[in-house]
């Protein structure tokens, strides 16, 4: 189980770099790239803050927040910190939450995509 949510994560990154390239090459700006990377990173960030105030028996971060980041475009972010820092790794509850953030994301992401590329001069 735990191989095909790796795998599951991987791919699902790896379609989503993608897409955003695609995108980026189609409206022929960096904006979506430098985007991602910046809320990626602090995602990253907020979740690496609350694996250390766990540690450390401080106040946590709600759980809602790191959420929002994700859903704002930091999922990637948070997926990496799933995997790296191995943390919110075996909360089913916030697994499910995750998720469902991402899909929610994604769907946003394609409806944005589809009219950019619509409205730019490119192939489409």
């Amino acid at each position: 189980m735990k191989f095909i949510l790796q795998l599951g994560k991987g791919v699902c990154s790896l379609l989503f770099v993608c897409a955003v390239a695609l995108l980026c090459w189609q409206v022929q700006t960096l904006w979506p790239s430098v985007f991602y990377l910046c809320m990626s990173t602090i995602t990253f960030m907020w979740f690496w803050h609350d694996k250390r105030a766990a540690q450390r028996q401080r106040p946590r971060t709600p759980e809602r927040d790191l959420l929002i980041w994700s859903l704002f475009g930091g999922w990637l972010g948070a997926l990496a910190a799933q995997t790296w820092l191995r943390h919110k790794s075996q909360k089913r509850a916030f697994i499910i939450k995750l998720w469902v953030t991402i899909l929610v994301h994604c769907w946003m992401f394609i409806i944005v995509a589809v009219q950019l590329i619509l409205s730019s001069d490119g192939l489409w």
